[in-house]
């Protein structure tokens, strides 16, 4: 239906990707894949509320998944190389470089300050 739909001739390439899909699925291939289009949303609304709460844990998840798709990237440069892949596998390195770097130097910025006695522990005066 969906070939029909957009008037695709179903003796080409691309279509026939789409028709040996739909003769493959059964119940289970579905479930499954339901299941895993609700576990990336879950992690996906997860990570947003924890950047829109500042949660540090959140830019974490950010970064890794950014990371996630790097070696897809990477695979698809490689099958298809050319300038479009170049510049979105360079991009998305770029970023997870610079989400990384953001964050180790957020953890460096946010260390303890050190205490008169030089434990670490905080000591209050009388004023609080």
């Amino acid at each position: 239906m969906l070939v029909r739909h957009f008037h695709l001739n179903p003796a080409r390439h691309t279509p026939q990707i789409f028709l040996k899909l739909a003769d493959s699925f059964d119940n289970t291939k579905l479930w499954l894949l339901a299941g895993g289009a609700a576990a990336y949303a879950t992690v996906r609304l997860a990570e947003a509320y924890g950047l829109w709460r500042e949660r540090r844990w959140a830019e974490w998840l950010g970064c890794i998944g950014a990371a996630f798709y790097i070696p897809l990237e990477y695979r698809h440069f490689v099958a298809h190389p050319g300038l479009v892949s170049t510049i979105i596998l360079g991009t998305n390195i770029i970023i997870v470089i610079y989400l990384a770097y953001c964050l180790w130097k957020g953890r460096a910025g946010k260390a303890p300050e050190k205490s008169p006695d030089g434990t670490g522990n905080s000591v209050r005066g009388p004023d609080g």
